[in-house]
């Protein structure tokens, strides 16, 4: 069993929340792959005009300081996100892009601070080598259960991988985050918050 660990922690302050997310890891030996690309939402926060860094080996993830949501009359919303509206994606396969002919058992698992786990939310996307586009996932927190498709061998090829977004939830997006409108606001208790993803494969 290999394991690819994720470390979320998040920091808040009573009247003002700041938030910190660190993502370290220490990438296993073999044909396994994972990059992270920092993601900037922009209007109509739709994803058809959010602005994509270049992907990366998987180092450091940071959301910074959260600030204040205003709607679109500027009116205070009382619910904090990321001061640039990043968010992050991570591709993970196997093959160099090619698949396997004995593809992996690949799970996903959660820990750390509940208040934390759902307050970050996650969509996970079976992508293709060569598609223009991918279809709309649905948004989950890090409490829910990972979709069975991304333990399954047939996930992994004839070039295919999965993609996890991974961002704090908001509540005011055109695709719909998840229910139980868990977000960072000012009755956020003070304190710090973290939370783990753990990506094993065997």
């Amino acid at each position: 069993m290999k394991k690819l660990i994720l470390t979320l922690a998040a920091f808040a302050l009573i009247y003002s929340v700041a938030l910190a997310a660190d993502l370290t890891t220490t990438l296993p030996a073999g044909s396994f792959s994972a990059k992270m690309s920092k993601i900037t939402a922009n209007p109509p926060y739709d994803g058809s005009t959010d602005t994509w860094g270049t992907a990366v080996p998987l180092a450091n993830m940071a959301f910074g300081t959260l600030v204040e949501l205003t709607d679109t009359l500027g009116t205070p919303l009382a619910i904090f996100a990321p001061s640039d509206n990043g968010y992050y994606a991570i591709d993970i396969g196997f093959g160099g892009g090619g698949g396997m002919s004995t593809p992996p058992t690949v799970t996903v698992t959660y820990g750390g601070d509940l208040a934390m786990r759902q307050r970050v939310n996650t969509a996970y996307v079976q992508k293709q080598y060569g598609e223009a586009t991918e279809a709309p996932a649905t948004k989950l927190y890090m409490t829910d259960a990972v979709p069975t498709f991304v333990s399954q061998s047939a996930s992994y090829q004839g070039g295919k991988w999965v993609r996890i977004y991974i961002g704090i939830n908001t509540n005011w997006d055109s695709v719909a985050d998840p229910s139980g409108n868990h977000v960072f606001t000012y009755a956020t208790p003070s304190g710090t918050f973290s939370a783990t993803m753990t990506i094993s494969y065997s």
